[in-house]
């Protein structure tokens, strides 16, 4: 039995002391002594807070007391507790204004971190859906639709007519209607949709609202089904409409004009679709009648649809609507290669049973044509430049066409053999060739080609036979063009004799004919000044024979250098009109490149020479002058010295 002394009792004091303890940490005292308590934020009005407490180790024990002291401490005393990466994020609604005061433990974090920011409160529509509801005297039904909101507080929602892509992407949008709510529930509204065209529309609502923090809050959603709306839409004069379709490059172009029409609209919306998943190949808006627009189809995807949509003044939609498959309605194709040297493009076509009217375009020149049945058609090109020729078949409102770009060439390529001709002799067991032709030219020898350089020269060694050896080069173009010599090689030992002895020849003929030419204007010479001699004589005039030979033989060479640069000049003009027009084009065909340089180069050495010949008869004719001047005044001293 226990004896009830002062030490008991001392004991027994201090165990129910430590129990009352124990149990107030559990129950009514979370913070350990070392708990930390500072000031939270200063909120000037009631707002709704979000508070981001961050921690590096554990989660810290965090009160927050508000102005009125209530304690924000346990999860439920939150409009929202969201848990992050070593985030929490505590939300308030409503927060009273006045001093906040933070208490928190860190416990074994080394640094915490305490943030308020404001919280912006989520707009969420959970459903919608509509129907449609015919009513009499209204040509369209009208469109009734419910959506519920999850919000306290007011919002206003949009509901609005969506064109999209077939992957979802929203190509236009038309607001229908507007409206406004109060707090979550269900909402309702009816409109009648004479603001959209004719079409199939998804229908998209949109919900918004302003926090309390003056932050606007938004949330959206589409409904199941799509809209169809028939019978709103007036179609508009298809002549308004053009549309090109290139099947070359795969272009379409479509040209609108409705100047002339008797409409007033303020906006035209262009739309161009293709195939059955419609997918949007242009979507533009216009402010004017007249405008154009370029698109790049894959004539695998289907059909395509152009579309152009109008509102007048009234109210009234007005459409212009095309819809064709992306193909060439007859067979047809332009058989006369890229480059040529046929002056007639030729176009090949087959219609069918059918007859279809069309055009035949080359370059600002055009024809048109009606083709029908199986045949051939040709159009003119012009030589020496590229012809843009392009054929088009109309069908409808589409104009279908295709087009190519053939460059007309005439004249064959040159072959240009350095140093030589077409009978050659040779006392070698081998010959080499060399020179150029066109770069973009086939060249062989006796059939077999010869391999060319970017520059177009070749070199080629052939081996001589005994008798005479013949060798064919031929030069064609990619036009067709072609340019054939023949070079004709004897191998000979007495080459070089006959050369030598003809030479030989050849230089005692011109030697003789030399001295004729002199010995013939001697004699001229000779008896011209006999002649103005004895005429002197007759006029009892004292003539110096030295003197009258010099004058006549001056004077004949005036005569001679002025005739021989009169005739040099003559032949430069013959030149030049051989190197022009047809005849050089002639001469192309039939010459190599080197005949015709050296034609050149002798046509500039008529014109060279003329130059010199009549600078020696105009010297001539100032030396002869300036004798005649100092003769006379030699003559008038003379005579002043006598009288003197």
């Amino acid at each position: 039995m226990m004896t009830l002394t002062y030490n008991n009792v001392k004991k027994a004091v201090c165990g129910l002391i430590s129990v009352i303890a124990l149990f107030a940490v559990f129950c009514g005292f979370p913070f350990r002594a070392d708990a930390v308590e500072a000031k939270l934020v200063t909120l000037e009005n009631y707002s709704d807070i979000t508070i981001i407490v961050g921690y590096d180790t554990e989660k810290p024990k965090v009160a927050f007391i508000a102005p009125n002291d209530q304690r924000y401490e346990k999860e439920e005393d939150f409009d929202q507790v969201i848990e992050g990466d070593k985030m929490i994020y505590y939300c308030i609604s409503d927060a009273i204004s006045g001093d906040w005061k933070v208490e928190y433990d860190k416990g074994k974090n080394k640094n915490i971190t305490i943030d308020v920011v404001p919280w912006h409160k989520e707009i969420k529509v959970n459903s919608f859906a509509f129907e449609t509801e015919a009513r009499e005297d209204y040509p369209l039904p009208y469109v009734k639709g419910k959506f519920t909101v999850e919000y306290e507080g007011s919002y206003r929602y949009i509901l609005s007519a969506v064109i999209a892509d077939a992957d979802g992407n929203v190509l236009n949008k038309l607001n229908m209607y507007e409206g406004s709510g109060y707090n979550s529930g269900e909402n309702s509204f009816s409109v009648y949709p004479d603001m959209l065209p004719d079409g199939e529309y998804l229908l998209a609502l949109e919900v918004y609202a302003e926090d309390g923090t003056g932050t606007e809050v938004r949330d959206s959603i589409s409904a199941d089904k799509t809209l169809t709306v028939a019978g709103n839409t007036t179609q508009g004069d298809s002549s308004c409409m053009k549309l090109y379709c290139d099947m070359t490059d795969h272009l379409l172009d479509v040209e609108f004009d409705a100047s002339a029409q008797e409409i007033n609209c303020r906006e035209y919306a262009l739309m161009i679709v293709q195939g059955d998943s419609r997918q949007y190949l242009s979507m533009q808006t216009y402010d004017t009648a007249v405008f154009s627009d370029r698109v790049i189809f894959d004539p695998a995807d289907g059909d395509i649809t152009v579309q152009v949509n109008a509102k007048d003044y009234y109210g009234k939609y007005i459409s212009w609507s095309e819809t064709f498959t992306p193909e060439m309605p007859i067979a047809l194709s332009i058989e006369t290669p890229e480059v040529t040297n046929d002056l007639n493009a030729v176009i090949d076509f087959d219609a069918g049973e059918g007859s279809y009217p069309g055009t035949i375009v080359v370059g600002e020149k055009s024809k048109n044509v009606q083709f029908t049945g199986k045949n051939k058609a040709q159009v003119s090109l012009e030589t020496m430049e590229v012809n843009e020729v392009e054929v088009r078949v109309i069908k409808g409102q589409v104009a279908f066409f295709i087009k190519k770009r053939i460059s007309v060439d005439t004249i064959p390529p040159a072959i240009d053999i350095y140093g030589a001709s077409d009978d050659m002799v040779s006392a070698e067991s081998e010959v080499v060739f060399v020179g150029t032709t066109d770069t973009e030219a086939v060249f062989t020898c006796n059939g077999d080609e010869v391999e060319l350089d970017s520059h177009g020269r070749f070199s080629i060694t052939k081996d001589l036979d005994e008798d005479v050896n013949e060798f064919r080069f031929e030069a064609a173009d990619k036009a067709g063009n072609s340019t054939v010599r023949v070079v004709r090689v004897s191998k000979t030992a007495a080459g070089t004799t006959k050369s030598s002895s003809s030479s030989k020849g050849s230089g005692i003929l011109k030697l003789f004919a030399a001295m004729g030419l002199t010995s013939l204007y001697a004699l001229i010479v000779g008896g011209i000044s006999i002649l103005v001699l004895k005429r002197k004589e007759k006029k009892m005039k004292k003539a110096s024979s030295v003197l009258t030979v010099l004058t006549v033989f001056a004077v004949s060479l005036i005569f001679t250098f002025a005739g021989i640069g009169a005739w040099q000049l003559h032949s430069h003009f013959s030149k030049d009109k051989e190197l022009s027009g047809s005849s050089l084009i002639d001469m192309l065909r039939s010459s190599p490149m080197s005949d015709i340089a050296a034609k050149i180069d002798t046509s500039k050495e008529f014109l060279y020479s003329s130059y010199i010949s009549f600078g020696i008869a105009a010297a001539i004719a100032l030396l002869l002058a300036v004798c005649f001047i100092v003769k006379r005044q030699i003559s008038k001293r003379k005579g002043r010295k006598n009288k003197n």
